[in-house]
């Protein structure tokens, strides 16, 4: 089978702006080394991430008939809208940096980020709920067209991972030799893999075992990203917030649904989908220390 030009493309491209960072970064550095003595350094870091906008939405809907619990009705991973339903999560980090020679206290830096975000607590309610009242379930199972008693289910729950890759700039005002306030800004690409959502069901049929399988399966997306932040250096130990605009994609992927009868027979169907785009933003704290 042929593959598709447009997504070849894609994906070449996404490749090339990574490498354009890094030989940018490889390109600045050899310049100012090839004319004067320059300072490199490291910094790492660590932090909370905080979701935004609409990548921390997630709107609510009664169920019908009226139950104990709503069902979120807007979210992105399951393709109803594009609300992300991110929950508080944590951060951390490595950057080099260079100094520039000309200018004391301003750094060029190439970074890397990985961010963690689970799910609201309120999604995990609903995905909690659904565990607790399947086995009151008797349903007609969608690959066979058979009723099944569900009498057991294990949901995996989906989160979210972002990891942006990033050149950017950094300039420190000193009010003393080891206290002072910077400023910064980057800009690069965000991998971002979604886990996958996994329905796992426990049931018979004419009491005989059977299982069912129901999983998301997420394709990674890299969008265009950018951070800007603002903090305090104290010797050699940062403080600092950040906002990272993390890139608008659309979550696709493939929906998979394995059933497996008495006899051990396998049926198996596949289904791709994909949503409006999703907008992750995410505010940071975190500190770290230079050296």
């Amino acid at each position: 089978m042929m593959s598709n030009p447009k997504i070849f493309v894609m994906k070449s491209s996404k490749k090339i702006f990574i490498l354009s960072l890094v030989l940018t970064f490889a390109l600045v550095t050899g310049g100012f080394a090839q004319k004067k003595k320059i300072d490199f350094g490291y910094s790492f870091y660590l932090g909370a991430s905080f979701p935004v906008g609409s990548f921390a939405a997630a709107t609510f809907t009664p169920t019908v008939p009226p139950s104990s619990y709503e069902m979120p009705t807007s979210l992105a991973i399951f393709d109803q809208g594009v609300e992300g339903g991110a929950f508080i999560g944590f951060n951390l980090g490595a950057r080099a940096n260079l100094n520039i020679p000309s200018v004391k206290e301003l750094n060029v830096f190439l970074s890397l980020d990985l961010m963690f975000n689970g799910m609201k607590p309120e999604i995990k309610d609903y995905f909690d709920v659904q565990e607790e009242t399947v086995n009151t379930l008797t349903a007609i199972n969608p690959l066979i067209g058979q009723f099944v008693e569900f009498n057991g289910l294990d949901i995996s729950k989906p989160s979210y991972m972002n990891i942006p890759i990033m050149v950017g700039v950094n300039y420190c005002y000193k009010f003393t030799p080891t206290i002072g306030v910077w400023v910064e800004g980057a800009a690069g690409v965000s991998a971002r893999k979604i886990t996958n959502c996994t329905y796992e069901y426990e049931g018979k049929l004419l009491g005989n075992e059977v299982s069912l399988t129901q999983r998301w399966k997420y394709d990674m997306t890299a969008p265009f990203a950018f951070q800007a932040g603002v903090g305090v250096k104290i010797d050699f130990f940062t403080f600092g917030v950040h906002y990272y605009g993390l890139g608008s994609s659309k979550v696709k992927g493939d929906f998979v649904s394995k059933y497996v009868d008495p006899n051990g027979q396998k049926f198996e169907d596949t289904t791709p989908f994909y949503s409006e785009k999703m907008n992750a933003g995410m505010v940071m704290l975190r500190a770290g220390f230079v050296f």
